[in-house]
């Protein structure tokens, strides 16, 4: 650029206008002034290196154009393209923005392919490639007034974009959300029809000439003014004194958008849900990388009910019942689903956010002034009655009445222990409380001292996965309360409406779903969703009437969910290796199979140890009997395992270790592994217990809850040996299985840590 302006300089005042950025300039004054700089760079150019693509160059007049090189473009209309920004009349304008349009909606074609398979990742390059950031260089070269029409249909493609990427048919209110920024509670889809006067106003505003008569920029302002209309707008005097950033005027606009949105909120829970997910930090799941493997990454059903959530639409499928306590009917906003204590999901949230904070690595004995931090994890919801009228009117009021509850709670007892209560509160919409929000500051300061990178670079990493992790958790939470009945909605809503079948992603995949649920009589094809009007109460009732049927094998549910468990399935995927004793013989292979798939592997016969009782098709009393010695054999088997994980990982181990307390108690051996310096310097006695889900005592329980009869199994054997592994200053850390695979809780943190220990061993991940 300075070789191009110093090559003209003697001539620059014979131009009306000349600027350049880079290698790319445009030229103005008269035919005979602009003909003479041609000449000059032809000329002077290729002695500085610098050669003029004539058949790059366009030129603009109302004259013959004979002083002009051959080849360069020549036209006599004022329209014309510069740096992929549209100079002309209305019309040309309009058709280059619709050139560019088309453009844009290859990719969003492509977005919606990708989102039948992850929305997650669709719904992100949307919001980073494909919407706003796609326009927003001609926002802010070309007067809006002149593209209007473009800018309204290219919202229109976004919205489309994102209800096929996403599932989600978004109403215009909460489109109006899913357009704010992040930190006001959105989505980040920014409307361009919106933006596109603060585009204009702050390119113009930061160009550098004189303004004249400039109408465009004059209708540009009007327009802005109007879109932030009840707050102090701007005006012409206002630019060339201070001129302003898009960044600021775009805030103005997103500021007035959120207090529309929030006033025309009647419901006090939808203010307080306004409020909290416009939070400082609420909105990180929103920009975290899905990286499966760092557990950062939602399955589709997760992140299209994380979505629903999210924006205030309706997550109870019309007021369904829990599937929990089906008396309670689920509220439209979740609540209820987020706080019912029958599923278990309140714990897996807590224990997940948990976790993350202890996975960061930094020990807190010596937190503040050589105190130790009891810092206690708390989740609370915006929408509780008891703090509705003030959450709605107060962003984070929950998350501070939590954090004074837990401390009327702890903080005689902690004070008694020398420690400091931090109670870590957060609301199911992900605002924080202020002591949680300066202990994770202090906290990622830290990692950012451990790890070398920015401090900015630890926040947000830190909020994105306790943000993921409790996004995750309330999205299953929503899910597990409407059991299967969401294809029943998705469908229902397809049939009440026109739609192309033949451009429907999800369509044929939700049919076969909804077909495995109901008996073959009730099944339905895409001609009879097309010209039927169902409804999702009868589609709903079809799913209930084959599930009460389903009701007549309890053992049957209690066995699904137990193989459906985490980790239940991890034998299937070993590599057979004879000399490692990871190899199962072809007669155990095949009735392994069997057994996994509910088949009878009774053959109608006896139990060879207790003549007298017949076996159960689904080997429930093979594998509890106590008369043929499988169950200690079963038994030593996995405790063996475990011991010789504790070597590997340098944590010693030791095997049936006795009480030392007597000999009324001889016979009492607290751990069938002891391991020394578990935890906080006490040692861990490990307790091996193997149940059964069909289990008569517990079969109820276990045919509605996954892991019910391995925390049941847990429970008893604290029951029995915490107050005898108490005296001995041992802690009790029972680890239950069930005999399809799933593992109690206490059993899977166990193994996360005993697993890390490894990984730090072995140099592997």
């Amino acid at each position: 650029m300075t070789a191009y302006v110093w090559a003209i300089s003697p001539y620059a005042s014979h131009l009306l206008y000349h600027k350049w950025y880079m290698d790319d300039g445009a030229v103005a004054g008269s035919e005979k002034a602009v003909a003479r700089v041609i000449t000059i760079l032809s000329e002077l150019g290729p002695q500085l290196g610098l050669f003029l693509n004539v058949s790059k160059c366009e030129v603009f007049s109302k004259g013959n154009m004979n002083s002009f090189p051959p080849g360069m473009k020549r036209s006599n209309t004022p329209n014309m393209e510069v740096l992929e920004a549209p100079i002309g009349d209305i019309l040309f304008c309009a058709k280059f923005f619709a050139n560019q349009r088309a453009k844009a909606n290859v990719l969003l074609s492509r977005l919606q392919q990708v989102g039948s398979k992850d929305p997650q990742v669709a719904y992100l390059l949307l919001r980073f490639c494909g919407s706003f950031c796609k326009m927003v260089h001609l926002a802010r070269s070309t007067p809006p007034s002149l593209v209007a029409e473009g800018l309204g249909i290219f919202d229109r493609d976004i919205r489309r974009c994102f209800t096929e990427c996403t599932s989600v048919d978004v109403s215009d209110v909460a489109w109006m959300q899913a357009q704010l920024s992040p930190s006001r509670g959105g989505l980040g889809l920014r409307s361009l029809r919106l933006h596109s006067s603060a585009c204009f106003i702050a390119s113009m505003g930061h160009f550098g000439i004189a303004f004249g008569e400039n109408h465009h920029l004059e209708q540009s302002l009007i327009e802005f003014n109007g879109a932030v209309e009840g707050m102090e707008g701007i005006g012409l005097q206002d630019i060339i004194d201070a001129p302003p950033h898009q960044r600021q005027l775009s805030s103005m606009i997103e500021d007035h958008q959120f207090k529309i949105i929030f006033d025309h909120t009647s419901s006090p829970a939808n203010c307080a849900r306004l409020l909290s997910v416009s939070s400082p930090h609420a909105s990180a799941w929103l920009s975290v990388m899905p990286t499966p493997h760092k557990n950062l990454h939602l399955d589709p059903p997760e992140f299209q009910m994380a979505q629903k959530w999210w924006l205030g639409l309706d997550t109870s499928q019309n007021g369904s019942s829990c599937s929990f306590c089906p008396s309670h009917a689920l509220d439209p906003l979740g609540h209820h689903a987020l706080t019912c204590k029958s599923g278990g999901d309140s714990i897996f949230r807590h224990n997940s956010l948990r976790d993350t904070f202890w996975e960061s690595y930094i020990l807190l004995p010596n937190w503040e002034f050589g105190k130790p931090a009891a810092l206690d994890f708390t989740i609370t919801s915006a929408l509780n009655p008891s703090t509705l009228n003030e959450a709605s009117v107060m962003a984070g009021f929950a998350a501070s009445a939590a954090e004074v509850r837990k401390h009327v709670a702890n903080d005689e007892k902690c004070s008694r222990l020398g420690w400091v209560c931090i109670p870590l509160s957060v609301e199911t919409y992900g605002c924080w409380g202020e002591e949680a929000g300066r202990c994770l500051d202090r906290l990622a300061t830290r990692i950012a001292t451990r790890t070398g990178c920015p401090k900015s670079s630890a926040v947000s990493g830190l909020y994105g996965r306790l943000s993921i992790g409790l996004i995750r958790a309330n999205a299953r939470a929503l899910l597990a309360s409407l059991a299967c009945h969401s294809v029943a909605a998705y469908l229902a809503s397809l049939s009440s409406s026109d739609f192309d079948k033949s451009f429907n992603l999800h369509l044929s995949e939700s049919i076969a779903l909804f077909n495995e649920l109901v008996p073959a009589a009730d099944s339905i094809t895409e001609e009879l969703l097309a010209t039927s009007n169902l409804r999702q109460h009868t589609l709903s009732s079809k799913i209930e009437d084959r599930q009460l049927f389903d009701l007549s094998s309890p053992a049957h549910r209690a066995r699904l969910l137990s193989v459906s468990s985490r980790h239940a399935a991890s034998w299937l995927t070993v590599i057979p290796s004879p000399g490692l004793n990871l190899h199962l013989e072809p007669n155990e292979f095949q009735v392994a199979i069997k057994w996994w798939l509910g088949m009878d592997v009774s053959f109608g016969s006896c139990c060879p140890y207790c003549l007298n009782h017949r076996l159960d098709p689904l080997g429930h009393h093979a594998l509890t009997c106590k008369h043929g010695g499988d169950v200690v054999l079963r038994h030593n088997s996995l405790r063996d395992v475990f011991v010789e994980s504790c070597h590997r990982a340098c944590l010693g181990g030791q095997v049936e270790v006795g009480s030392g307390l007597g000999l009324d108690r001889l016979h009492f051996r607290p751990a069938d592994v002891l391991v020394n310096n578990w935890h906080l310097g006490k040692p861990a006695a490990f307790d091996l217990t193997v149940t059964s889900p069909l289990n008569p005592i517990i079969l109820t329980e276990a045919g509605v809850r996954c892991g019910s009869s391995a925390l049941f199994a847990e429970a008893r054997k604290h029951n029995a040996n915490d107050s005898k592994c108490a005296e001995l200053g041992w802690v009790c850390i029972p680890l239950a299985v069930e005999s399809y695979g799933c593992w109690g809780t206490e059993a899977q943190q166990s193994f996360s840590r005993l697993a890390a220990r490894l990984a730090i061993q072995m140099g592997c991940s």
